[in-house]
């Protein structure tokens, strides 16, 4: 941002910052109400914990995408959970066979390892594009988007207080 100020106006930038600040503030608050409300083990704190960041990230992102694009995605939390953590497998696998490339045949496996997965990773999203209903379009997508901003902006200030920082002690 130093080189390039005007950066923070661009698509990327936003939905980048508004998916890191939603995951940040907004997954564990989710993963601890659901905890209140249920006992959870080992396996389903896991899905829990993966549901809570694709749906944190959905809902900081939801302004950004319905200003720009004046749609949403009905699936994609859903999709986001089955590929998730088939997307970090992805990355481990390639960059082991790219690595292991100099072994003969070790590097060409893991590579096909992690070409079957991105095969799961184009099912899954070409699946949830086919689906019925797959987007809702949005009327008045830029004022939705401020008046979803706005509150969640609010709810913020007033569940965090972030102004109590400000406030000098006596």
């Amino acid at each position: 941002l130093f080189i390039h100020p005007f950066a923070v106006f661009s698509l990327s930038f936003l939905l980048s910052f508004s998916s890191a600040f939603g995951i940040t503030v907004l997954s564990k608050k989710l993963v601890n109400l659901v905890e209140k409300k249920f006992e959870l083990n080992k396996a389903s704190h896991f899905i829990v914990e993966t549901t809570s960041v694709s749906v944190s990230a959905y809902i900081a992102t939801l302004p950004v995408v319905i200003f720009y694009f004046g749609s949403t995605s009905t699936y994609a939390v859903f999709s986001n959970i089955l590929i998730a953590p088939v997307s970090n497998l992805i990355m481990i696998f390639s960059m082991m066979g790219v690595i292991l490339n100099v072994i003969p045949y070790v590097g060409r496996l893991i590579l096909t390892i992690a070409d079957l997965l991105a095969d799961y990773f184009i099912y899954v999203v070409n699946l949830a594009d086919k689906l019925p209903l797959n987007t809702i379009q949005v009327r008045y997508g830029k004022l939705l988007s401020f008046l979803i901003i706005a509150m969640l902006s609010a709810i913020y200030i007033i569940k965090a207080k972030p102004y109590l920082i400000l406030k000098k002690k006596r």
